[in-house]
């Protein structure tokens, strides 16, 4: 990496106007946001055209788990990223390193303990989506595979946050074009071709959250990034960590809540029929693309 490229990054984190900054920061992650939406739909298209109104309904069923572990990432990647943006304005590189190496641990073991809880837990989870006798199976085998790949979902999440917090705004929307179009492409093949239905579409976005994962990854060790994590802060300061959860906590409760909603909803929807839930989880995915995009 250039030190011309490099110093273009600091000064926009710590010398350029604020309106400035927001906008050179602010509109590629509009549209990048706008893709990981698309990515979200992306799933609910291609199990539409299986015509079976039931694994539509578990692909529904099972979305707050995917929006449970964008909240814990968010936790990691809100927090980590508002403190290296900081520190690099403030030209302390080494707590930035430090903060971003912290961000790494966390996000592999907040996805192990995802994994590890919710294949403990999985028929309980299903229940508590709203799952019923018709769909019971479908969300199960789509939940299960999502837990497997925790690591991939999550990780594509919040190392595209740790590039936009050095400024590497492009790097990070790489990630979320790569993943895009890797499950676009995969679900077709993964659903129909090799006759997997909703377990393929369950595995293709894992595929497309993982090739997102490493696209993030390749800037870092390619020496793209401004920043690598370093093995001397394998172990984080509790200072670090209270820094990273006082700013992300909050921030996350959004997306919580919502997850929360999704749940509350889908269980009342139930009530009326289990393909009810296949119709209010498309209407609810649609809705919530002003809220993604914001």
């Amino acid at each position: 990496m250039s030190n011309q490229n490099s110093d273009k990054r600091i000064y926009t984190l710590s010398e350029e106007a604020p309106a400035k900054a927001v906008v050179k920061i602010g509109v590629p992650l509009i549209a990048g946001m706008f893709i990981m939406v698309l990515y979200n739909l992306v799933d609910t298209y291609f199990i539409g055209l299986t015509k079976d109104d039931y694994q539509l309904a578990a692909v529904n069923l099972a979305y707050p788990v995917m929006m449970v572990m964008i909240a814990i990432s968010n936790m990691v990647g809100t927090g980590a990223s508002s403190l290296i943006a900081r520190c690099l304005g403030a030209n302390d590189s080494e707590k930035a390193r430090h903060t971003l190496t912290a961000g790494f641990v966390l996000t592999v073991l907040n996805s192990l303990t995802v994994t590890a809880a919710g294949l403990l837990f999985l028929s309980a989870i299903v229940k508590g989506l709203g799952a019923k006798d018709n769909t019971f199976a479908y969300t199960e085998q789509y939940v299960q595979i999502l837990l497997f790949g925790s690591i991939f979902t999550m990780g594509n999440y919040s190392f595209g946050q740790f590039l936009r917090s050095e400024g590497s705004v492009t790097y990070s929307i790489v990630g979320m074009i790569v993943g895009t179009i890797v499950n676009i492409v995969l679900d077709p093949l993964f659903i129909f071709t090799f006759g997997l239905q909703i377990r393929g579409a369950a595995i293709a976005t894992i595929i497309g959250n993982g090739a997102g994962m490493a696209a993030s990854l390749f800037f870092y060790i390619r020496g793209k990034t401004l920043l690598t994590p370093s093995a001397k802060y394998i172990i984080p300061k509790g200072k670090i960590l209270g820094d990273i959860y006082w700013v992300s906590i909050p921030a996350s409760l959004e997306t919580l809540l919502s997850s929360a909603a999704f749940i509350v909803n889908n269980n009342l929807a139930v009530a009326y029929g289990e393909l009810t839930v296949a119709d209010m989880g498309i209407a609810q995915k649609l809705l919530s693309l002003g809220n993604y995009i914001y």
